[in-house]
């Protein structure tokens, strides 16, 4: 009877650890994909702002990236991006369209650095970079 019952204890610690590492994997996994949508959602967000910015002022590529970037069209050299990690060289501008009733502008955001918790994830898709583009109407001048 002794016997049957630290066989027992010994099975129920690797059944434990079995669940613990599926549970661990899965949890990071979620999160990584928590964080995947959180960051595409505030380049969408960013992309957005200024594009709407852009739709009710003269076209001005240079003052469209600095709004989607620092929130502001002249930004100071103590001015820090809204968004951690995203910089000018990420963001372009375009006014597709231009002088007609359909104008449009674009600004889109690319090549954004994104890093994933779970090593095996990063193992997989280390060259992935989010780009979000928002698209809004010009008024015409």
């Amino acid at each position: 009877m002794r016997f049957n019952r630290k066989r027992r204890k010994g099975n129920t610690l690797v059944e434990s650890a079995f669940i613990l590492t599926t549970f661990i994997a899965v949890t990071v996994g979620v999160l990584d994909i928590g964080q995947v949508m959180y960051a595409h959602q505030g380049l969408v967000e960013r992309a957005r702002a200024a594009a709407s910015w852009a739709g009710s002022r003269p076209f001005n590529a240079t003052n469209i990236r600095n709004v989607t970037v620092y929130n502001t069209s002249s930004p100071t050299n103590s001015s820090k991006a809204i968004y951690n990690g995203l910089t000018l060289a990420m963001v372009s501008a375009t006014l597709e369209d231009s002088g007609t009733p359909e104008a449009r502008v674009v600004v889109k955001i690319s090549n954004y650095p994104f890093t994933f918790y779970s090593p095996w994830i990063t193992a997989m898709y280390t060259a992935r970079t989010i780009t979000a583009v928002a698209t809004h109407e010009a008024s015409l001048p």
